[in-house]
């Protein structure tokens, strides 16, 4: 069971992807091996890249090294399969889909929903996918002047 905790608020709620609406703030995924953090992240990225986001403005940070290489590859497929229903190419959807992509394009319009597709499957790569040590080994590289750190640290 997923649930969807917008932090600082102390509210838990479950979160059915068809259906849900991201809340400002930090997304935290709390869940046991199992139960779909992958899946619900897969949706949480394509609604915030609905939302005018692009994969590198997207942060998301995973315990260890096997679960950030099965997300990004997972993402990509996920993407990819996001892509061909939406052009046509893949006629079966799992009615979650189907959902969420019925309510991006009565926002949006077909063609913006699809150039933000295209967009996010051209900038695949550069998805912010990182282990805890991963992401804090980046930010203080990224910003050794400011940390008062060795770039090399």
């Amino acid at each position: 069971m997923v649930q969807q905790k917008t932090l600082p608020a102390a509210d838990n709620q479950l979160l059915d992807v068809a259906t849900f609406e991201l809340k400002s703030g930090a997304t935290l995924i709390e869940a046991s091996a199992g139960t779909g953090k992958t899946y619900t992240i897969q949706y949480i990225v394509l609604d915030l890249l609905f939302k005018g986001l692009s994969l590198s403005e997207i942060l998301v940070v995973t315990f260890t090294e096997a679960a950030t290489k099965e997300l990004a590859d997972r993402l990509q497929s996920f993407l990819t399969n996001v892509h061909s229903v939406l052009s046509g190419a893949s006629v079966t959807a799992e009615d979650s889909l189907r959902a969420v992509l019925d309510r991006a394009i009565a926002a949006q319009g077909e063609a913006a929903v699809q150039n933000c597709l295209r967009r996010a499957l051209l900038e695949i790569d550069q998805a912010a996918i990182y282990t805890i040590h991963g992401f804090c080994q980046r930010a203080l590289q990224e910003n050794a002047f400011a940390a008062d750190a060795n770039f090399d640290a």
